[in-house]
């Protein structure tokens, strides 16, 4: 099953520009949020903390905002792209998870990764594996 055909699928660059935008917004939250409670804890909670933000937050973020209708995080929203289905309907919070989980397993598989990324600039409808493998696709958002 696949998108309808007058779908303008999002470019590479408004990826990359959407995705450089939620990580300094991540960046921001997780600074601010160390600097308020490191003070407060023991060195050891305060890793904890950090660790739980820094996976659980960032991931959590991507994965809920996909999920949602609009399929936006807020650097998708600055930048008019969206997550969706292949079918173009909204994805599901289990598509949205599997996207960003596999988006993580493969970062951490250095040449993987990085081919990851680069995969929209050859791809017909500019997905990438994690989209390919969840059965998504990033597009631009009609106005």
């Amino acid at each position: 099953m696949s998108a309808e055909p007058d779908v303008r699928y999002a470019s590479w660059l408004s990826r990359v520009f959407a995705y450089l935008i939620d990580v300094a917004l991540i960046l921001v939250a997780i600074v601010v949020i160390y600097a308020l409670v490191l003070p407060h804890v023991s060195q050891g909670v305060g890793i904890a903390i950090f660790a739980l933000v820094i996976l659980g937050g960032a991931f959590g973020y991507w994965a809920v905002c996909e999920a949602t209708e609009a399929g936006q995080t807020l650097g998708k929203r600055a930048l008019g792209i969206r997550v969706r289905s292949t079918s173009g309907a909204r994805a599901s919070y289990g598509q949205a998870f599997g996207r960003n989980l596999v988006r993580l397993v493969l970062g951490f598989i250095s040449i993987v990764g990085i081919v990851d990324g680069l995969w929209p600039l050859w791809d017909a409808r500019n997905q990438s594996m994690h989209d390919k493998i969840a059965s998504t696709i990033v597009t631009a958002v009609p106005r």
